[in-house]
Parts: structure tokens; sequence; C-alpha cells
């Protein structure tokens, strides 16, 4: 079974500009932490702080997300 990831981004978050914006970011997020994960379906919800915050700190709180329920395993 292979793994899939969906991002959403609601309307009333903000406008279409926003919630491309959104999605490209969380697609990016997706792409460097190794998604998507075999036999596990994976749904990425954007919330509004996630075209203004920092891209490293997004990445370390998906990490940990993904390390607490056994989808990422340490990477060198």
């Amino acid at each position: 079974m292979c793994g899939r990831v969906a991002f959403i981004a609601g309307k009333k978050l903000g406008n279409a500009v926003w919630r491309n914006a959104a999605k490209r970011r969380m697609r990016a997020l997706a792409r460097d932490l190794g998604g998507p994960w075999p036999e596990y379906d994976v749904v990425f919800l954007a919330k509004k702080k996630v075209t203004s915050a920092q891209y490293s700190e997004m990445i370390t709180y998906c990490q940990k997300a993904l390390r607490r329920d056994g989808r990422l395993v340490d990477q060198p």
C-alpha cells in the first residue's frame, strides 16, 4: 500500500492567494520530510501562521509530530 498526503487550507482562513501559498509551503514541508510515507495517509491542515512562520520552525514542528506518531525515522 502506498502512502498518501493531503493538504487542506480552508476558505475561512484567507483568500485564494493565501490558500495557494499555504498549500505550496505544506507541499514543500512534506517533500523535505521524505513524504509520502509508505502505508500511511497524512493530512496537513493549514493554520493561520503557516505562511508567516519561519520555515525552520515549521520543519521542526512537523518533525516532532511525525516522530511522535512513528512516521519519521531519524535521518543523518
